[in-house]
């Protein structure tokens, strides 16, 4: 109305200063109305227009309003379904909790910016936390072996699904996956993706975990004895003190996984990927590591006897004063590998490579050097630190490139004394 009666009095103080003109103008008195006639058309228009604005400004304020109540009774009704379905988690009847389960699992799915972290919050608690078997609780039991039941491994089926999809909120959120001292024993959980996790005294000992993604998980203190971990994915997961006995670890990738202390010994690493691996006071004796890639891995210290490494990838790897004693490193790659001071009595080395290795001060009784590539190798620096153990027999039986022999000033035939020439043969073409 303010500015309906501002166009009316801008219009009338107009038509009071050029009364005159339009009184008696050039043009004839039928000139003069026509002109009144259209400023007061104008005039009109103008008022229309104003008031048009102001009936489309009330009526998107209007639905506004409405979008916003409808809205907020939405909310409304998702809250009452999250807290319904929360509420059913804590029941008796196994059936009313899988319910809850998929109702909160769904509800994420849907609204994940809403309801994605706490739903992953609540779900965990669930897991690490769930109805403990007694003769009143109805329709739970424990199976005989132990297993985790029915609304345990959907639970976490619904957390791995969620997860993988929305990620990010729970970067965002700095929030994680906390399943820590869970029971999830005998669990079947092949492809679960709990990457990130919080799986700190965490029992999964004697799961089937094949190609489960494990990505920076951290592990430490939990049981895995007797898992299965074929193909699965712990890149940079901390395992420090987990217990793996019996775990099977074949074609996994432990890519800059931290190991430190783990007990290893007698365990299945076949094609396994440790490359930049911690494995401080790691026990890997008697362990098959068959085509593993162990490149640049530091082993402090170094316990490998009786390995089984065939084919394996040790290039660059630090093992200075490691017991490799009876290892079998057949056709292995072990080029630029620093062995100063190693033990390797006895160990299988037949066409292994192990040009530019550092072989100083090693210990080479009765090693299986047949066929090895020996170019550039070290076994001693400038005549001091000789390696020791060698017979020239066990020499002639390497191959080197013809330009690149090894370093042998200073090293003497371990039964005869005399100082060891290279009679070996050239590498094969």
């Amino acid at each position: 109305m303010v500015v309906v009666v501002i166009v009316l009095v801008i219009g009338g103080f107009l038509s009071f200063v050029f009364w005159d003109w339009l009184r008696s103008g050039t043009g004839t008195p039928e000139s003069n109305s026509a002109t009144i006639r259209n400023v007061g058309l104008l005039v009109g228009a103008a008022i229309a227009l104003i008031f048009a604005i102001w009936r489309s400004w009330v009526a998107e304020r209007q639905a506004n309003a409405a979008q916003r109540q409808a809205e907020t009774a939405d909310l409304g009704l998702l809250n009452d379904r999250y807290q319904k379905a929360a509420d059913m988690l804590g029941s008796s009847v196994i059936a009313v909790r899988l319910g809850g389960i998929d109702a909160l699992r769904g509800l994420a799915e849907q609204y994940p910016e809403r309801f994605h972290v706490q739903t992953m919050r609540l779900l965990c608690a669930f897991v690490r936390n769930s109805p403990v078997a007694r003769e009143s609780c109805a329709g739970y039991t424990v199976s005989e072996e132990g297993e985790p039941p029915d609304d345990v491994r959907v639970a976490i089926w619904a957390i791995s699904k969620c997860h993988a999809e929305n990620l990010g909120l729970e970067e965002a959120g700095q929030s994680t996956l906390d399943l820590g001292s869970a029971n999830l024993r005998r669990s079947y959980l092949p492809g679960v993706n709990l990457s990130n996790a919080s799986l700190r005294h965490t029992d999964l000992s004697s799961s089937y975990l094949i190609h489960a993604n494990l990505t920076s998980a951290h592990l430490d203190y939990a049981d895995l004895s007797k898992s299965h971990l074929e193909d699965a994915v712990l890149f940079r997961a901390t395992l420090s003190n987990t217990r793996v006995a019996r775990a099977d670890f074949g074609g996994t990738n432990l890519s800059q996984a931290n190991l430190i202390g783990l007990d290893l010994s007698n365990g299945n690493l076949t094609r396994a990927v440790l490359i930049n691996a911690i494995l401080n006071e790691v026990d890997l004796t008697g362990s098959q590591l068959q085509r593993a890639n162990l490149a640049r891995v530091v082993f402090n210290p170094a316990l490998l006897a009786d390995v089984k490494a065939n084919d394996a990838d040790l290039s660059g790897a630090k093992i200075q004063g490691g017991n490799l004693r009876r290892a079998v490193l057949d056709r292995a790659n072990l080029s630029s590998a620093d062995l100063i001071n190693a033990n390797l009595t006895e160990a299988s080395l037949r066409r292994a490579n192990l040009s530019g290795t550092y072989l100083r001060g090693a210990n080479l009784s009765r090693t299986d050097l047949t066929d090895a590539d020996m170019s550039g190798a070290g076994l001693s620096f400038e005549g001091q630190f000789p390696a020791t153990g060698l017979r020239q027999s066990q020499i002639d039986e390497a191959r080197a490139d013809r330009a690149n022999p090894p370093e042998l000033d200073g090293v003497f035939d371990a039964v005869t004394g005399e100082q060891l020439m290279w009679n070996g043969k050239p590498l094969e073409r």
